[in-house]
């Protein structure tokens, strides 16, 4: 997961309210050590259960929203979260590394689940291009080394929500790191259309804020998030 860096963030805020909890911000020397990526601060002490996000569901990004708005993506409404989206050389999913780095993983069953993921990635890659290729107004010229970094971008984000699993990406939920301690997570009120995550424990200012992803393994946070945590208890 990732944070916007300093030269967009002050949009991002801007775009969404956040009610002055959160910044965005590089990690310090030590946790940049640990953590090797940036991610969401309290900008002031926190309380458990204070509600530190919240998204209206139209600011979600369903598939069926795309169709109108690919020609101008960019001035779109997304247009502030889509620019703090990483760039491929911030990506570390394993089934984007080169065959040599991949060939130290030959005796994980990691290096199969990639090499299965190559072979899906490049599978839906042939199934598109034509249409890729029918409208470079919209695309411009796709390489299946661009499929793959969208990929990587767009997989690890979806989530489904309400009564019928609609799966949208919601804006700045993906800024925040994950942590298996942690128990904040997303809830979504469908009465009210809305997203929102709460505070699981009291922060103090410029504590990093982490919510839990799920009971992950690090050979699946490797493949579909690029990264993994120490001392993970899950195996596979």
């Amino acid at each position: 997961m990732w944070a916007p860096a300093h030269d967009s963030s002050s949009s991002q805020r801007g775009w969404i309210d956040l009610e002055e909890v959160l910044r965005a911000s590089e990690p310090g020397a030590a946790e940049a050590e640990q953590w090797l990526r940036r991610g969401l601060f309290a900008s002031r002490p926190v309380r458990a259960g204070e509600r530190m996000l919240e998204i209206s569901l139209d600011l979600m990004i369903a598939p069926s929203d795309l169709p109108d708005q690919l020609s101008t993506l960019q001035s779109s409404a997304w247009a502030p979260y889509i620019s703090c989206l990483p760039e491929p050389a911030g990506l570390d999913n394993t089934f984007l590394w080169e065959d040599t780095e991949l060939s130290y993983l030959r005796a994980s069953p990691l290096y199969g689940k990639t090499r299965e993921r190559l072979e899906i990635i490049t599978t839906e890659f042939g199934q598109v291009q034509n249409a890729l290729d029918v409208w470079p107004q919209l695309f411009g010229k796709v390489s299946v080394e661009d499929f793959m970094h969208v990929y990587a971008t767009v997989f690890s984000r979806p989530l489904a929500i309400g009564e019928d699993s609609t799966l949208v990406m919601i804006p700045m939920l993906d800024f925040f790191n994950h942590n298996a301690a942690s128990f904040a997570k997303l809830s979504f009120n469908g009465l009210l259309n809305y997203a929102v995550v709460t505070a699981d424990r009291d922060c103090a200012e410029n504590d990093q804020i982490w919510i839990n992803c799920g009971d992950l393994s690090n050979a699946e946070l490797a493949l579909d998030y690029g990264f993994t945590v120490p001392e993970n208890r899950l195996i596979c």
